[in-house]
């Protein structure tokens, strides 16, 4: 490997995977979603207004029209494929809707790698929500009932000598 290389250590890549989560989420939270998706998701119960869509794909060759992953407000993620008309308005067809949240890494402690991409959707979707309260799973590895806030992923929590995730007692995560 040249010493000229562009490698980004852990704290970077999940920098960078938070940044592009963010900005989906806050792309699709500022305009309207194609109404084929709004159409399903709302028929399911999915408060759209409070969920956030990880990935959307779009008119993507070979694929439904529409097809990636949302995160609901009560942290369920969703992974869909709706065949849509050209204009994304009317359902044609839904292809696959199914609750991979148990598929996704949800863990803050993945050596060589930090956060899981699962754990970083929930901080965002946290943040747009400003939703204190009991984490999903082993997100941050908080106890159930420990009141957090979501900020920036700092160094130390992302490092793999960082602490086995003990919270000041003075800030929430």
């Amino acid at each position: 490997m040249s010493k000229y290389s562009k490698q980004q250590n852990v704290q970077q890549q999940n920098a960078a995977v938070e940044d592009s989560i963010r900005a989906e989420a806050v792309y699709w939270r500022s305009k309207r979603w194609p109404q084929a998706l709004l159409a399903v998701s709302s028929e399911r119960g999915i408060g759209c207004s409070r969920a956030i869509i990880v990935d959307l794909d779009i008119d993507f060759p070979g694929m439904p029209r529409l097809f990636g992953l949302l995160l609901t407000a009560d942290e369920t993620f969703f992974r869909f494929e709706i065949e849509t008309d050209p204009a994304h308005e009317r359902v044609e067809g839904l292809e696959d809707w199914t609750d991979v949240t148990q598929q996704q890494n949800l863990s803050r402690r993945n050596p060589g790698t930090g956060w899981g991409k699962g754990a970083i959707a929930l901080k965002v979707l946290r943040e747009l929500n400003a939703l204190p309260g009991p984490p999903s799973q082993d997100v941050g590895g908080l106890k159930l009932g420990q009141k957090f806030v979501a900020t920036k992923l700092d160094e130390q929590s992302l490092s793999p000598d960082g602490p086995e995730h003990e919270l000041p007692r003075n800030e929430s995560f």
